[in-house]
């Protein structure tokens, strides 16, 4: 199933390209993508009439992430997605109601400058980039879960970029491999060598007691509107020259892709629930936030072009350093 998915995955990728734009036919993308009822990503703003906060009265039900495990990596022109024969993961509880089979991870990022990146945004405002852990309910295969509005379950992780370490160095190492191989002809698909993880290595950090859950889509074709979405709001941090090489990682006609997001879709009558361990500190600080983010109109990430300026040395560098893989 992983295989096949990754396959029908790198079949679809000259048939769209970012960024999807709407005009009288619909989108870009095509009809599934036109006209959706819960069309994905959205901003995430509690002041929606429709936004509601719960404690989670639920644990999250978590088997098998931290399993170290190899993995398969693979461009599609849009993004790189990572799959693993050996991984069985699956989670229930948090009030999603089902048990989920973990499928396969993959990015989304921004530009050079720092802009842009995440598909959510929190009050109008992107992080860095968003990796997506998908899943599809456990007593169904992938395929019959797009046609269901429970079928996917996607675990969404806001990315944010630090003046120092990453959160954990997985995501660092991780990165700076997708690098190397990108830029190694012929070599943007594969497997890593000597380097095994864990998705728990991926999120080490992250609280994972508050988080948004809403009824939402694919973020790319065919916009299955078939997913329970789940928006941590605690992100993972990652350091600029990690920042860096995620946006070296995937080729397009061999050029590096930039702002591989979805725009915002309208929430229209949907409801969002933000479960916390604490529903009224949460609505305090909600408010504190809001207010920062009118008076803060953009944010400078301009030290991003400092790690591009000198690309040639650093993957002269990287390849030495990985010439064992």
């Amino acid at each position: 199933m992983k295989l096949l998915a990754t396959v029908t995955a790198s079949a679809l990728a000259a048939s769209w390209e970012y960024p999807e734009t709407f005009g009288v036919d619909g989108s870009s993308w095509g009809d599934e993508c036109t006209d959706q009822v819960r069309g994905s990503p959205i901003d995430l703003d509690y002041t929606y009439r429709n936004f509601h906060f719960m404690d989670c009265a639920e644990n999250w039900n978590m088997t098998g992430y931290d399993q170290q495990a190899s993995w398969n990596f693979a461009d599609n022109e849009h993004t790189i997605v990572l799959t693993s024969d050996d991984y069985d993961a699956k989670f229930s509880g948090g009030h999603i109601g089902n048990e989920y089979q973990f499928h396969s991870f993959h990015f989304h990022w921004g530009d050079k400058a720092g802009q842009g990146g995440s598909e959510h945004t929190i009050n109008g405002h992107h992080t860095f980039a968003e990796v997506h852990f998908v899943h599809y309910r456990s007593d169904i295969d992938l395929v019959t879960g797009l046609g269901l509005g429970d079928g996917l379950a996607v675990l969404g992780f806001m990315i944010e970029v630090t003046d120092g370490d990453e959160s954990n160095e997985a995501i660092g190492e991780l990165a700076r491999r997708l690098r190397w191989h990108s830029n190694k002809q012929g070599n943007e698909d594969g497997s890593f060598r000597h380097f095994d993880f864990s998705i728990s290595n991926l999120i080490e950090g992250v609280d994972l007691s508050n988080f948004y859950r809403y009824e939402g889509s694919l973020t790319t074709p065919p916009c299955s509107e078939a997913v329970q979405w789940t928006v941590f709001k605690d992100p993972i941090r990652i350091s600029r020259q990690t920042a860096a090489n995620l946006l070296r990682s995937a080729d397009l006609a061999d050029e590096h892709i930039e702002d591989n997001f979805r725009p915002v879709q309208p929430l229209a009558d949907r409801n969002v629930i933000f479960y916390s361990d604490s529903s009224a500190a949460f609505k305090a600080a909600f408010r504190n936030e809001r207010n920062f983010d009118r008076e803060r109109e953009f944010r400078d990430y301009d030290w991003l072009n400092n790690y591009h300026e000198d690309d040639h040395h650093h993957d002269h560098e990287h390849d030495h350093h990985h010439d064992d893989e």
